[in-house]
């Protein structure tokens, strides 16, 4: 039987993840749980220190990799590990080490968002901006994509953890094939709303802007893209916008900040305005309006039916996240507002929503309806207590 979850992660673990992993409610069910950080054995850059450090004794890094490698291939068949690390060449170790070892392992695609553009196509954009050492890198990953897993020794996933119908399009980045099974849940933002839908609260003259912590976000040098945001005209266009909203419309915006923001430790970039970290889910139930780029918080949006006013400017428009906002306001039936230009804003149709449009894209991408209204890693748990009853 399997009595032991292990994480596989690349980012320092924190508070948020030990909430989001659902280590209380897995141990709750009779898993041991551990967490493994490869962050200094996978990424090209050093470390940053998360606003939420945790002291948490199954919590391990690791600086070697041989006995990273070494400690994954003696996993034993007790031992299920839900791998939250991509698959490619600079990986590639670490899927031999698990295919090595008896443990089964899961892959992770609830998260998903809608695909701007193909794969091939983010492949050549990229490769255009990039310069001839990256070039040579993204060019030799490129091509061991398309070698088929089986052909170097790694097994395919044996779970794949999925949230809305079309967050499968996802499985093809990881090795996964027909023997895979599709476990269906929802994305981590749904346990929060089903731990916040029915607190009592009230609708407050509030506007909230989904922070992505762009010109700073720690993850920006990890993706590898030509990507650079000039923070003084990126918070200058932002307040702008801002001022423009709380006067036309009467509305406070308020600051949810991402999670992995330290702007405690930056220059009043808000010009003073509020600006909350933890606490996304709780504004947006409590707002108006949501002002956005292209975040995963969106789904909060969504959930709670709040209308959404999407954010970009040119620099923005021309970089690799330009067609993802264009994509995901089209999904939330809207066009993006150019920050930077004196566009003339049909204000009552930004505070629309569109029951169709918001329908379609909670199916999509954030739950569908073949699954469990439970939180996600109960349905995990579920599934892994009765494991070898279905094989």
């Amino acid at each position: 039987m399997i009595n032991k979850v292990l994480f596989l992660i690349r980012e320092p673990f924190n508070r948020r993840d030990f909430e989001r992993f659902g280590i209380k409610l897995l141990i709750k069910n009779g898993f041991e749980v551990e967490v493994w950080d490869l962050a200094s054995i996978v990424n090209p850059v050093p470390k940053y220190t998360p606003p939420d450090p945790i002291d948490w004794p199954y919590y391990q890094v690791f600086d070697d990799k041989d006995q990273a490698l070494s400690k994954i291939k003696n996993l034993s068949p007790d031992t299920f590990v839900v791998n939250l690390i991509g698959y490619s060449l600079k990986t590639c170790a670490i899927y031999k080490a698990i295919s090595v070892s008896r443990a089964r392992y899961a892959v992770f695609v609830a998260n998903a968002l809608p695909p701007a553009i193909t794969k091939k196509e983010m492949f050549l954009h990229n490769l255009r901006k990039s310069n001839p050492k990256v070039m040579a890198k993204k060019l030799a990953n490129y091509c061991f994509l398309h070698i088929p897993f089986r052909w170097i020794g790694i097994k395919p996933a044996s779970l794949i953890l999925a949230g809305g119908e079309q967050s499968l399009w996802f499985k093809c980045l990881y090795p996964v094939d027909k023997t895979s099974e599709v476990l269906w849940a929802h994305t981590l933002d749904y346990d929060l709303y089903l731990e916040e839908k029915d607190v009592p609260s009230t609708e407050r003259p509030i506007a909230v802007f989904l922070d992505e912590f762009l010109p700073f976000h720690p993850d920006i040098p990890l993706l590898e893209v030509p990507f650079s945001i000039d923070a003084n005209k990126y918070y200058q266009l932002l307040n702008k916008f801002f001022g423009r909203v709380e006067q036309k419309l009467g509305l406070k915006v308020v600051i949810a900040a991402h999670p992995r923001s330290r702007y405690e430790k930056l220059a009043d970039y808000f010009e003073g305005r509020e600006c909350i970290r933890g606490k996304t889910i709780k504004l947006v139930k409590e707002s108006r309006l949501v002002l956005a780029h292209s975040s995963t918080a969106l789904n909060f949006a969504n959930l709670f039916h709040k209308p959404v006013i999407f954010l970009s400017f040119l620099d923005l428009d021309k970089s690799y996240m330009g067609p993802f906002i264009r994509t995901m306001a089209h999904w939330f039936g809207k066009t993006p507002i150019p920050m930077d230009g004196d566009v003339k804003i049909d204000w009552n149709r930004e505070l629309t929503v569109s029951a169709e449009h918001y329908n379609r894209y909670r199916q999509a991408y954030i739950k569908t309806e073949r699954s469990e209204d439970l939180p996600f890693w109960q349905i995990v748990a579920n599934r892994l207590k009765n494991w070898y009853k279905r094989y």
